[in-house]
């Protein structure tokens, strides 16, 4: 039987990228997705045709109860995952007011969604298993007008450095500290280079060094929580 990884948030962007790595490779992807429908389907048509393997699921991470409603269903129709990747992330201005409602998504989505994922996998492995956090070292550029976010990445971080220890030796929980990686739709190509510019290595995190080190912690387990690949 395959192993079998999912991956929140995995229709577009740097998630999309790590499903067609962990297809051709032979894995059993798991795409979650909200609103990208066409995206998720293009790309697992695409899989098909590398003779990969991707299933769907759809699911709101914003709702109470989402992210276990969302691990469930995996485990039912697919099983349990060998490998998490908490990829997805809402990323939303706040400008100068924070409101509760920008802080409860920001923190519900890009936190406790891999909190509780990160629970779950480990209350329900059988073998060893491992998850996966992507931080942001950009952070610093983005708090006057993303506060929410770069808030709930910090702490995100945080909870791993924190917790990482106390899921071991079943579950391995590692931060994988991204600089900047595929500029955003919104961003322009000056805002992108000076974070690049302003990084510790000077040049973009691709999404092969992050599919590189993910194989790595899979295959060859260590207990570093943090892994900074910016």
């Amino acid at each position: 039987m395959a192993d079998l990884v999912l991956i929140t948030g995995a229709a577009k962007r740097v998630g999309k990228d790590l499903a067609l790595h962990y297809a051709r490779k032979g894995w059993h992807v798991v795409v979650h997705h909200y609103k990208s429908v066409e995206e998720a389907i293009e790309l697992q048509s695409h899989a098909h045709g590398l003779g990969g393997k991707i299933s769907l699921f759809q699911g709101d991470l914003k709702e109470k109860g989402g992210a276990e409603e969302l691990f469930n269903r995996v485990v039912r129709d697919c099983g349990v995952p060998r490998l998490l990747i908490n990829n997805a992330s809402v990323f939303e201005k706040d400008e100068a007011v924070v409101t509760e409602a920008s802080f409860a998504m920001h923190m519900t989505v890009n936190l406790f969604t891999a909190i509780h994922l990160t629970q779950l996998l480990h209350a329900r492995a059988q073998g060893p298993c491992t998850s996966i956090a992507l931080g942001d070292t950009t952070l610093p550029a983005g708090w006057k007008h993303f506060s929410s976010y770069a808030m709930s990445k910090v702490a995100l971080i945080e909870w791993v450095k924190a917790n990482a220890s106390g899921f071991l030796p079943k579950l391995y929980l590692h931060g994988l500290m991204l600089g900047p990686t595929l500029r955003n739709a919104r961003e322009s190509e000056r805002h992108f280079e000076a974070l690049v510019a302003a990084s510790r290595s000077h040049k973009p995190t691709s999404v092969e060094e992050i599919a590189a080190a993910v194989d790595q912690l899979v295959e060859k387990p260590c207990t570093e929580a943090l892994i900074d690949l910016s």
